[in-house]
């Protein structure tokens, strides 16, 4: 067994185990000493090895102190009279009711909420914890930050955009966003936190220790959306956006269908319109002048005699006068070639 020699605060030396930090009784005779000079080795307290106790104690010491988020402990800040903000129970992601606060809307209205003066202990690090749910528009003209304020200094508040993925989230799941906000109290008596929206409405609600979510299924944040998921919509997102059917599947399917749908339609007109005989096809031959033609002479036949062969008479030559046979025939060749993609 390794042993070394201190001196405790009565200046007497004891002997302490290298292994486990405990005092040895030992003789005079058994106290290491240096080959050399037979000098007794002396140690600081410091060299000894920390217990498993007692180095828990330590790391305890120097995690930081966890705040959460309680609903009931905020309030609508004064600050701005246009404010919106509402607690209220909701269903959480995972099932249960929980008290959130939303704030803010869609217009340019400043809206906050903030706890009251809270006393931290000095030199500290804390971190606040939370889950938050949407924030974003889809003009990236919104505001959602946290701020700290330190002894009412607003001046010389930090600011923390937790919106467009300015700062890291823990995790996500189901549309929520889990922070851990890391600050140090340094000197300060006060410290209030605050939260400030603007342009999209953002909810928060009380989240655990972020360790105990380590078994939470992975569900990794949507992509290629102007904006976040966000409770304030029954499925998330609009419908009605011109980006809609990037969040909804369905929507891009159904899109889908009636643009083919569409295309079948044209295709099928274009058939039609090739199969189509109309006058135009006849060089320009005017049908209402036709029909009016046949219809002057059976009302004059009429009035006589019935003359079948004079109406045919008389429907031909005007048929044949208003038809070039040339250009009937070329366009023909041309109609024929059209269709066999010649």
């Amino acid at each position: 067994m390794k042993l070394f020699n201190i001196t405790d605060n009565n200046n007497e030396t004891i002997t302490v185990s290298a292994e486990t930090g405990e005092v040895i009784e030992t003789a005079a005779s058994d106290i290491p000493k240096t080959p050399e000079t037979g000098e007794v080795i002396e140690n600081t307290a410091s060299d000894i090895p920390e217990t498993p106790e007692k180095q828990t104690e330590n790391a305890d010491e120097k995690k930081a102190k966890t705040l959460f988020f309680n609903a009931r402990e905020w309030k609508p800040s004064k600050e701005y009279d246009k404010t919106v903000a509402t607690r209220s129970f909701i269903t959480d992601p995972f099932g249960k009711l929980t008290e959130a606060y939303m704030i803010g809307d869609w217009d340019w209205h400043w809206s906050q909420i903030e706890t009251a003066e809270l006393v931290l202990e000095k030199n500290t690090d804390y971190e606040f914890v939370f889950w938050l749910n949407g924030g974003e528009n889809d003009r990236n003209q919104e505001t959602c930050r946290l701020e700290i304020v330190f002894d009412a200094d607003n001046e010389n508040r930090s600011i923390y955009n937790l919106n467009r993925n300015f700062i890291r989230y823990e995790r996500h799941y189901k549309g929520w966003y889990l922070y851990r906000i890391p600050f140090n109290t340094g000197d300060a008596c006060y410290t209030k936190l605050r939260f400030v929206a603007m342009a999209a409405c953002a909810t928060v609600m009380h989240a655990d220790e972020p360790e105990s979510y380590v078994d939470l299924p992975e569900d990794p944040a949507p992509t290629g959306l102007p904006q976040r998921h966000n409770i304030f919509f029954g499925e998330g997102f609009p419908r009605n956006a011109r980006w809609s059917k990037d969040a909804f599947p369905d929507m891009k399917e159904e899109q889908q269908n009636k643009a083919d749908q569409n295309t079948f339609n044209e295709e099928q007109q274009n058939k039609a319109d090739q199969n189509t005989f109309n006058f135009d096809f006849f060089g320009g031959a005017d049908a209402d002048s036709i029909r009016r033609t046949v219809m002057e002479r059976i009302q004059e036949e009429l009035e006589d005699e019935f003359d079948v062969d004079d109406i045919a008479d008389e429907v031909a030559e005007e048929v044949m006068d208003n038809i070039d046979v040339d250009a009937i025939r070329d366009k023909i060749i041309q109609s024929i070639r059209d269709s066999f993609k010649m």
